[in-house]
C-alpha cells in the first residue's frame, strides 16, 4: 500500500513537525477551532490564536475565491486550505496564516502535480530562419535529448500576423522545478546564447500556464505530441473563470468516449492573467472538416434541453467585449527542434 511506504512515513513526520514548530511561536495550532475557555486562556497570556475564525478572515481577503482561478465558493464547492510553501518534506512550507490561501478543489490538487508548463514565442530574422532552424535543433539534440534533461517541444506558427514565428514550450510541472539551475541546463542557456541568439529577431519572452485534469481529455490513446495544435485565445472579465464551463465539456467527452485530446489553459505569469487558451490537437486538416455536431448533440442529452444555448450564453457573459478578447492560430508540431519522444 502507498501509505506504508518510508516517503509517506518520512512525510507525515515532517508535516507533523511543521505543525508544532509554527504553533510555538503562534501560541496554537493554526486551523483547529478553539474553544472559548481556550481563547480566553490564550489572551490572558497574550497569545494570538489562529483558529476557524482566522480561516474565515484569509478567505474574506480573497472575496471567498480561489486565489489561483478566481472561482467563487460555493455550498456544494467549499474551499479548501492551500500553502504557498507545499506543507511537505519537500518544501516544508509552514502552517501559517501567511502561507496559508484559499483554493478550489481542482486547483488545489493541481498544485500538488504537474500542471505548469512555460513556453516563448521567437522571431527569426529575416532570411536567417534556417540557420535559427538548425541551431535550435542541434541545442536540443545536445542538451535536451537524455533521460533527465527537461522536455521541450517546438512549433510553427501557420497564420495570423505571427506567422512564421516559432512556439518552444516546457512540459507541465510544479514551480520548484524552476528553484534551481544545473550546470546542464545552464550550459544548454550558454549554448543558447552564443549559437542560436544570433539569428533571432525577438523573443516575446516567457509565459507560464496552468491546467489541472479537470481541464482537459484524451480520448485518442496517444501520449505523443500532435501534428498540429489550434489555439484560441480568450481575454476574461475580472473575477471570472472558464473551470466550469470547462468541467461540462470533459464530462461530455468521457460519456461519449469521444475520440479527442484538448485542455484548457489559464495565464499563470509573463502577461494579461485574464488570458485563458482552449488547445485542441489534430494530426490532420480533415479533422476540421469533420465539425463538432456530434459533441453538442450529446452535450444537450446529458445536461438537459437548452443547455448548449445556456452554455454559450455562460461563456459569452464571461468574455471580455473587445476586438482582442477572442483569436486563433494553428501550431504545426517540428519533431526536428523537439526533445526525442
Amino acid at each position: 500500500m502507498a501509505d506504508s511506504t518510508p516517503s509517506y512515513a518520512a512525510n507525515i513526520a515532517v508535516r507533523a513537525f511543521l505543525t508544532k514548530f509554527t504553533a510555538k511561536y503562534l501560541g496554537e495550532v493554526f486551523g483547529r477551532h478553539l474553544s472559548d475557555g481556550e481563547y480566553k486562556r490564550g489572551g490572558k497570556l497574550g497569545i494570538r490564536k489562529y483558529g476557524k475564525g482566522e480561516w474565515e478572515c484569509i478567505k474574506k481577503k480573497f472575496c471567498s475565491r480561489c486565489a489561483y482561478c478566481g472561482e467563487k465558493e460555493k455550498s456544494d464547492q467549499q474551499l479548501t486550505v492551500d500553502h504557498l510553501k507545499m506543507f511537505n518534506s519537500s518544501q516544508c512550507g509552514l502552517q501559517h496564516p501567511g502561507n496559508v490561501v484559499p483554493s478550489c478543489s481542482s486547483c488545489n490538487s493541481s498544485r500538488k502535480g504537474p500542471d505548469k508548463t512555460w513556453e516563448e514565442q521567437i522571431k527569426p530574422k529575416s532570411g536567417k530562419q534556417e540557420q535559427f532552424v538548425k541551431a535550435v535543433a542541434a541545442k536540443t539534440k545536445k542538451f535536451n535529448s537524455q533521460k533527465g534533461d527537461e522536455v521541450i517541444r517546438t512549433y510553427r506558427i501557420m497564420d495570423g500576423p505571427d506567422e512564421g514565428s516559432f512556439v518552444r514550450m516546457g512540459l507541465s510541472g510544479p514551480w520548484a522545478q524552476f528553484d534551481n539551475t544545473s550546470e546542464r541546463q545552464q550550459a544548454g542557456t550558454d549554448y543558447w546564447f552564443k549559437h542560436v541568439s544570433p539569428h533571432v529577431e525577438l523573443n516575446e519572452g516567457r509565459q507560464f500556464w496552468r491546467t489541472s485534469a479537470e481541464m482537459g481529455y484524451n480520448g485518442t490513446g496517444k501520449s505523443s505530441p500532435p501534428a498540429y495544435v489550434m489555439i484560441w485565445y480568450y481575454n476574461l472579465k475580472p473575477n471570472t473563470s472558464f473551470l466550469d464551463l470547462a468541467k461540462q465539456a470533459v464530462e461530455t467527452s468521457k460519456a461519449m468516449n469521444e475520440d479527442s485530446r484538448y485542455g484548457w489553459y489559464r495565464l499563470e505569469s509573463g502577461g494579461d492573467r485574464s488570458t485563458w487558451v482552449f488547445a485542441s490537437a489534430f494530426d490532420s486538416f480533415s479533422e476540421l472538416d469533420e465539425g463538432n455536431s456530434s459533441f453538442w448533440a450529446a452535450f444537450e442529452k446529458r445536461h438537459g434541453e437548452g443547455s448548449v444555448d445556456k452554455w454559450f450564453e455562460e461563456f459569452g457573459n464571461i468574455v471580455q467585449a473587445n476586438p482582442n478578447a477572442r483569436t486563433a492560430t494553428i501550431y504545426r508540431y517540428r519533431p526536428d527542434m523537439s526533445s526525442p519522444e
